[in-house]
């Protein structure tokens, strides 16, 4: 029965593949019957402690081809198969052969988009899920209409596949085996996969011809580590292929090490297949858990190309033998052989599965290559369609006029015959003319001792068309780009081949199958906090991004991908020109870490901006500032008293970093002390990153805003000497600040002196006590208080306080910024604390000194956005730090500090010390 979408193989090609034996005229059910009527009592399956016969298997299929004839399922239906490795699936899809219906294999990490996606292109009848999936299954009934939803475990309001289990009765319709047998998944490289039609004779050879080719028996013992939907685990020889040599199979629920090794030393595992990303885990986790693999004979590699260091370390770490698998769901498997030499098990990815896989491998010209030399491969065969299902005008793409599959892959033949995969053709990137091959690259660098894997891609540049940028997982402690290039250098590597950028990362993002995905890394922007809120150290990703050309592309948790800048040069002239806005982002869903960010003066622009600060001088002025001096130093000493008088320990952010400067604030702005804690709480949430919502943030930011304005209202009635009636009273006859504009710049001074000041003082403490060569700083401090203002210039410059850059400033016009051009309407944020690091500003940046001249810092903005409490801020630290190590020259840290996360300003939540 023909299959709506489905393209044939010709009929002259179709009687060449029986005849040569190649098709049988067998269906994909017959493997389970044949196997049971062989191997009745040997195990086929085992899942955790349940284990199955061959007999038991066979009969459990025919209960649910039973179910799904009376339920209506027959002949060509499709029926969508969502499950992750389970018992279930095995005599599901068994169940569906003999039914003749069709199982669309959908992958366990396929959520929505895809679900809804494949039942379009495939109509199912039915969809088959687990448990953990009913919010899924109930959202894609109702988007796709699928009536039937059949459900491994607790059904809710669906129906039980249990349930579906009844008496095997008269067998329906059966299968031709020219019948398609199962819709498989592209890999996705391109946008959502594509559905590809198996037949039951073509696959049958795939999984017959796999297995004997790996040399499965009845003593195989196969670990499904990989999804079993997935083409390598399903029949490449994997599951399939391993019941129909009467093996078992054993179901394994994650490929971790932790849950795999013990399986394999446990059942007694004799081969496996893996992703090379898995591979690559196993093996550093082999030397550590030093597991029991002596059972384990092969372990197949593919779904992608696995490197050629990474594959010289199998055998002598794992303990087993290697097989390369590089194949394609569409079709065409190459598997390097037991008695192939180790530079070809290691160097190549096995040579084709059957003497009539047509192969050959052009140029972009479309003509054939010489051995050797790297081409597209194209290919067609006994178990290689012809189409793609229901896709025919991507089948008019894919496929050439006389049916030859055109892979996309870029590889060469070696006069064995087998290949070697270079790439995919569009990773190969062209650096101003010249090619970078990225496979020989990276085989490269992963000789590197800090290099566990990586990927290299190519970036746009305006100059060279092409950059090259390497993403690496790091091994230990993470490679810079200087690293790199010197290694690639001594292995004389030519200079246009060496990475442009270097970005370290935790993970690659990968396809559903498994791959890299090179668009995503291409394309994605980083994501942005880069710090962590443990510690005050800078993060590796802003060291990087200092020692590279051109900005950074970041994506933050709110708004849109903006670029990063963290040179000094760069900061000073984002912050100053008047080509870049801050009042714009107000008009934008700007790029932030926090909910909401804070506006006011700090999101105004010329000439608003220069006349709130004009105004604002007046009232914070140099002379008024300095006589709050006294009353720190007096507040100071009655906070150091209370602590002595306590005795150690102390927690030095509750009994004095927080006092300090909410103290000076509620004064300056005439708060009564019994409401201080309100203000305190009021700005922690206008500065928490994600414990609030966007609309608790608002309205704490409402309830403060009134709160102000209730004071300055106070204020008018009753002037005081304070900076509250300075602000009001400020400004020439007929220009004063108005009562909004009053709210805002309150509410910046809240923020920046309040926050800032409190993490600052134990973040400078913290620093002090823990650097230093045998004696620490906070020691030579002590022995010296007259260096205590130099000192706090360095700190000012050293720590890095803030968790991400806050304020973005947009682009009014292009403007060039390093070697990047940004354009009109984009984004940029400054890392304060990353160009407060620039080795071409300071000398050995990442080093405290505190006798440093560090006079050309940022910690307090630069130009328009210079901060206008920075005196303010300078004097509260200088006082609480000359007190510190005057009064307390023997301090030291009790305990750890226990950090503030989920908070703008990085820094110690608690502080024990002693004396």
């Amino acid at each position: 029965m023909g299959l709506d979408g489905f393209v044939p193989w010709p009929d002259e090609l179709a009687r060449r593949y029986r005849d040569r034996g190649h098709w049988q005229g067998r269906t994909l059910g017959t493997v389970l019957t044949d196997a049971a009527r062989r191997w009745p009592d040997r195990t086929a399956m085992v899942d955790g402690d349940r284990r199955w016969t061959y007999r038991e298997l066979d009969a459990w299929a025919g209960r649910l081809a039973a179910g799904l004839r009376a339920r209506g399922v027959t002949r060509a239906d499709r029926v969508l198969v969502h499950l992750p490795n389970v018992a279930e699936f095995l005599p599901l899809c068994f169940a569906l052969f003999r039914v003749g219906a069709v199982p669309v294999l959908a992958l366990p990490p396929h959520r929505e988009t895809e679900i809804v996606h494949l039942a379009g292109l495939a109509t199912p009848v039915a969809y088959v899920t687990g448990e953990e999936y009913l919010p899924l299954a109930r959202t894609v009934r109702e988007e796709t209409g699928i009536e039937q939803v059949l459900v491994v475990g607790e059904a809710a309001e669906f129906t039980a596949l249990a349930d579906l289990e009844r008496e095997p009765d008269a067998d329906g319709d059966e299968p031709d085996p020219g019948d398609v047998a199962v819709l498989l998944l592209s890999g996705g490289t391109t946008g959502l996969p594509k559905l590809i039609p198996r037949t039951h004779d073509d696959y049958h050879y795939n999984l017959r011809a796999s297995a004997e080719v790996c040399g499965f028996d009845q003593t195989t013992r196969y670990l499904a580590a990989l999804p079993v939907a997935h083409n390598f685990a399903f029949a490449c020889p994997g599951v399939l292929g391993t019941l129909w040599v009467g093996g078992t199979v054993v179901l394994c629920t994650s490929a971790d090490p932790e849950t795999a090794f013990p399986l394999i030393a446990g059942e007694r595992v004799t081969a496996t297949a893996l992703v090379p990303p898995l591979v690559m885990v196993w093996l550093d986790a082999a030397a550590e858990l030093e597991p029991d693999l002596s059972s384990l004979r092969l372990l197949q590699a593919g779904g992608a190309r696995l490197k050629d260091e990474a594959a010289r370390r199998v055998g002598p770490e794992l303990g087993c033998a290697l097989q390369q698998v590089y194949g394609m769901a569409e079709g065409l498997l190459n598997f390097t052989r037991a008695d192939d030499p180790d530079h070809l098990v290691s160097g190549t990815q096995g040579r084709p599965l059957c003497p009539d896989d047509e192969v050959r491998i052009v140029g972009v010209d479309g003509a054939a290559v010489p051995d050797g030399e790297a081409g597209e491969l194209q290919v067609r065969g006994p178990y290689t369609v012809r189409g793609y299902f229901r896709a025919d005008e991507h089948n008019a793409v894919a496929f050439t006029g006389d049916g030859f599959y055109r892979s996309g892959d870029l590889v060469r033949r070696l006069p064995s015959g087998h290949l070697v995969v270079e790439g995919r053709v569009s990773d190969v990137i062209n650096r101003g003319g010249d090619k970078v091959p990225v496979e020989e690259v990276e085989n490269l660098l992963l000789r590197h001792p800090a290099v566990h894997d990586v990927a290299i891609v190519g970036i746009p540049d305006e100059v060279m068309g092409e950059r090259s940028c390497a993403y690496v997982i790091p091994r230990g402690t993470p490679p810079t780009r200087k690293d790199l290039v010197s290694h690639l250098t001594a292995l004389g590597v030519a200079a246009f081949k060496l990475p442009d950028r270097v970005r370290v990362v935790d993970s690659f993002p990968r396809t559903g199958l498994g791959k890299v995905d090179r668009k995503a890394l291409a394309g994605g922007p980083v994501r942005y906090p880069f710090n962590d809120f443990t510690g005050l150290d800078l993060a590796p990703p802003y060291q990087r991004a200092l020692a590279e050309p051109g900005l950074t592309r970041v994506t933050l948790p709110y708004g849109e991908p903006a670029w990063l800048v963290t040179r000094h040069d760069e900061a000073r002239l984002v912050l100053s020109d008047r080509r870049f806005s801050r009042a714009a982002a107000a008009e934008r869903d700007a790029p932030r870490a926090l909910p909401r960010v804070p506006g006011g003066i700090v999101a105004m622009d010329p000439p608003e901006l220069t006349r709130i600060r004009s105004l604002a001088g007046k009232a914070f002025t140099a002379r008024r500032v300095e006589a709050l001096r006294p009353h720190v130093r007096t507040l100071t000493a009655k906070l150091l008293d209370r602590m002595l008088a306590a005795g150690p320990p102390a927690d030095l952010v509750t009994d004095l970093a927080l006092p300090i400067p909410i103290s000076v604030i509620c004064e300056l702005l005439g708060v009564p002390a019994e409401d201080h804690e309100r203000f305190r709480a009021w700005n922690d949430g206008l500065l928490s990153t994600s414990s609030m919502t966007p609309e608790q943030t608002q309205r704490n930011l409402g309830e403060l805003s009134a709160y102000i304005g209730g004071l300055i209202e106070r204020r008018r009635a009753e002037p005081a000497d304070d900076l509250m009636t300075a602000l009001i009273e400020a400004g020439d006859i007929g220009d004063r600040l108005s009562e909004r504009e009053l709210v805002l710049l309150c509410i910046a001074i809240l923020v920046a002196g309040y926050e800032a000041t409190a993490s600052q003082i134990p973040n400078f403490t913290y620093t002090l006590l823990t650097h230093g060569d045998g004696v620490t700083a906070f020691a030579r401090l002590a022995d010296d208080p007259g260096r205590v203002e130099g000192a706090v210039e360095e700190l000012l410059r050293y720590v890095p306080l803030a968790s991400s850059a806050m304020f973005a400033h947009y682009a009014t016009e292009d403007v060039r910024v390093g070697g990047t051009v940004v354009r009109a309407g984009e984004p940029v944020l400054v890392s304060i604390g990353a160009a407060n690091r620039d080795e071409r500003v300071f000398v050995d940046p990442g080093t405290l000194d505190p006798d440093r001249d560090a006079r050309g810092h940022l910690a307090f903005g630069h130009g328009l956005h210079h901060c206008i409490g920075s005196a303010l801020g300078r004097l509260e630290l200088q006082e609480a730090l000359r007190a510190l190590v005057t009064r307390l020259p023997g301090l030291r840290l009790a305990a750890e500090p226990e950090w503030k996360t989920e908070t703008f300003f990085r820094g110690p939540r608690t502080m024990p010390v002693t004396w």
